[in-house]
C-alpha cells in the first residue's frame, strides 16, 4: 500500500484508515478523501486548494462523487460478506473430519 501524507494538514492516509475501520467502515468523509486522492492527488474536497497536488485533472472527474462513494461502500459490503463466508467455511471444515 502506498502511503499518503499531507504535512500542511497533518493528514495521514494510514491514520485515517485506522479511524475508518475503528468506526465501523462507515465514514463518508474518509471515502471522499480517498476518492479525492485518486482523482486530484490530494485529500481535500474540490472546494479547497491542495497544498501540494501530485497531479492536475479535469474538474469533470468530480461530477460522480456520489456514485464513487456508493461503489466504495458496495465493495466494502461485498468484502465483509466474503470474510464472513470464509469464516463460516473455515469453521465448518475444522468441525468436520475430512
Amino acid at each position: 500500500m502506498q502511503d499518503y501524507y499531507d504535512s500542511v494538514d497533518e493528514w495521514s492516509y494510514k491514520d485515517e484508515l485506522y479511524k475508518f475501520v475503528d468506526s465501523g467502515l462507515d465514514d463518508d468523509v474518509f471515502i471522499d478523501a480517498v476518492s479525492n486522492i485518486v482523482a486530484r492527488g490530494c485529500h481535500k474536497s474540490i472546494h479547497s486548494e491542495c497544498s501540494s497536488p501530485t497531479m492536475s485533472v479535469e474538474t469533470n472527474r468530480f461530477l460522480y462523487g456520489i456514485e464513487r462513494r456508493m461503489h466504495f461502500k458496495n465493495i466494502i459490503r461485498v468484502s465483509e460478506r466474503i470474510v464472513l463466508l470464509l469464516g463460516f467455511l473455515f469453521r465448518f471444515l475444522i468441525s468436520t473430519d475430512l
